[in-house]
């Protein structure tokens, strides 16, 4: 089995390209693009832009990431407006959103409810937030609703994966370990 490896890319434009297929290409050839089994293109958005010491400044990005070539899974829809962090002394930490797009899971599972047109979220007939942005707000402060939340969802979290872990008795990818003195020997 060989190891991850991930290559980074821009996108150029590419010229004389018809309007029937992909105007963009990624420089140093065809080789890696056939070779992987995975390429995912991260698209740019508007800019997030919050307040770090006292000042305005630009905290992250809203972005696009689309599956472009997935030979190890079943193909999955493009993430549309996913946020991204960037800035180390931001109240969020740097990477994705935690929280990004769990008021939609919320709903697809039954566990909150909304009224079309309306922006109201519900848990049986106690409104829990107005807004998205409330709801998110709320989640990242009341971390008894947070925990109940997450239960009932059945998201997969960092926790409950490190358990699953620590139940597990039998190592499958047993290795031994070799030193220096061993492989001097063998060569």
């Amino acid at each position: 089995m060989g190891y991850p490896l991930f290559f980074i890319n821009q996108l150029r434009s590419k010229i004389g390209a018809s309007k029937f297929e992909d105007p963009d290409t990624t420089p140093g050839g065809k080789a890696t693009k056939f070779y992987a089994s995975q390429r995912i293109g991260v698209y740019g958005g508007k800019q997030l832009k919050g307040t770090v010491n006292g000042y305005e400044d630009r905290v992250g990005r809203v972005t696009t990431v689309r599956v472009i070539k997935n030979k190890v899974a079943p193909p999955k829809p493009t993430i549309k407006a996913a946020e991204v962090y960037f800035h180390p002394e931001y109240k969020e930490p740097i990477g994705f959103s935690k929280y990004f797009n769990f008021a939609d899971v919320l709903l697809r599972r039954g566990i909150l409810t909304k009224k079309k047109g309306a922006s109201r979220y519900y848990m049986g007939t106690t409104m829990v937030a107005n807004g998205e942005t409330a709801l998110i707000k709320l989640i990242k402060t009341d971390a008894k609703l947070r925990k109940k939340l997450i239960r009932k969802s059945g998201v997969n979290t960092i926790s409950r994966t490190k358990a699953k872990i620590d139940k597990l008795t039998t190592n499958i990818f047993e290795m031994k370990t070799v030193s220096s003195k061993d492989l001097e020997k063998d060569s």
